[in-house]
């Protein structure tokens, strides 16, 4: 349950859908829900509710083939490596105590990043993708936030943020077409057009 295989020889792991026990596809806190039209959330997820309690530090980067990863409700997750992942294109983190940062630099397929319900996240590094369509971080507290030479971004959303986020540079961010900001002390946008 939960991983998909490609059909080469030797067999790769190309998807991981692993929701952490005790979530439910579809479960959601009662709020509105909305999809834009390039919000197009990747179509193969399984949908299987996996009892994976995933616990201490996850390293992904041998999964070479991986193209989607789906880590929610993993609340056990001390630390993520995603390193030299090149065909990686989804990834949805979400219910998480993970305290540190997030590093998805220099993911050259990366289009979509969801994360929410991480009250301690920190920062977040999504510089350097260059095909990154969407970004949501949603219920995080993040200090960091770097999107540098992410310039196909085409939408951003940042909900309750919390506080010491005070500004997100956007220089070069000609394709963006959509900001939504709610409840977050960003002050600034250096860079907008």
């Amino acid at each position: 349950l939960g991983i998909v295989w490609n059909t080469a020889t030797p067999r790769r792991v190309v998807q991981l859908d692993l929701y952490g026990a005790g979530w439910a596809a579809g479960a959601g806190s009662g709020s509105i829900h909305f999809t834009l039209p390039f919000d197009k959330a990747y179509p193969g997820w399984i949908g299987n509710v996996v009892d994976a309690h995933l616990i201490g530090y996850i390293d992904l980067s041998g999964l070479t083939e991986l193209y989607a990863v789906d880590l929610r409700a993993q609340d056990s997750i001390l630390g993520l490596t995603v390193n030299g992942l090149n065909k990686l294109e989804y990834i949805m983190f979400s219910r998480n105590d993970f305290t540190a940062s997030l590093d998805f630099s220099n993911l050259p397929n990366l289009q979509h990043i969801h994360m929410s319900l991480m009250d301690a996240l920190t920062g977040l590094n999504a510089s350097n993708c260059p095909r990154l369509k969407l970004l949501k971080s949603k219920y995080n507290t993040l200090t960091s936030f770097n999107i540098s030479g992410s310039d196909s971004l085409q939408a951003i959303v940042i909900n309750y943020g919390g506080s010491g986020l005070n500004a997100i540079d956007l220089t070069g961010k000609t394709e963006l077409q959509y900001l939504w900001m709610r409840d977050n002390d960003i002050q600034s946008l250096p860079g907008i057009n």
